[in-house]
């Protein structure tokens, strides 16, 4: 459905018509179709609460209430786009900040969590961006903290919270 207009009789929202529903041999009227509450959402949902809305819905659009005013509408297709992706990349730096904020509570103890390999890894990273030792010819732990992918932070966190830590209890 490319394009779709509210239809309205005496300032009220009547129903609503998509272009590809416009039929030549028949009345206006008998191709609008009824506005339902189930197709209506606030203005306020987030993108995130959005993509699960459309993944339990059937709902191929919905029209976006503010206030008491329709002012527009959002199909699926619309979240193939930058919106989206932007939303989720923020999301994602989000964590990853609070991942090391957590870190950087005790970088050393947690340094010392890492494997082998992903303390050499991370080591082999803290020299090759030319970052100094200290007087005791160690590495300044918070900076090699920041340097760690994710996916190594969310490696100390799983260790420093393990499943059965008070997190996950019901």
């Amino acid at each position: 459905m490319e394009q779709i207009a509210l239809v309205v009789k005496d300032q009220s929202i009547v129903g609503w018509l998509g272009f590809d529903m416009l039929d030549t041999e028949s009345n206006l009227n008998d191709c609008i179709e009824v506005l339902k509450p189930n197709q209506i959402i606030s203005s306020e949902t987030n993108l995130i609460t959005l993509v699960d809305i459309f993944h339990k819905s059937t709902n191929p659009f919905f029209f976006v209430l503010r206030n008491n005013n329709i002012i527009g509408w959002i199909s699926y297709i619309d979240l193939h786009g930058a919106p989206l992706g932007i939303c989720l990349l923020a999301q994602i730096l989000e964590i990853e900040k609070t991942c090391l904020n957590l870190c950087l509570l005790n970088p050393e103890n947690n340094f010392k969590l890492l494997s082998t390999q992903q303390r050499n890894n991370a080591m082999s990273n803290y020299l090759k961006n030319n970052y100094s030792l200290n007087k005791d010819g160690k590495p300044y732990f918070a900076k090699t903290m920041e340097l760690l992918p994710l996916k190594v932070k969310l490696y100390v966190l799983q260790k420093l919270f393990p499943a059965n830590d008070i997190f996950y209890k019901s």
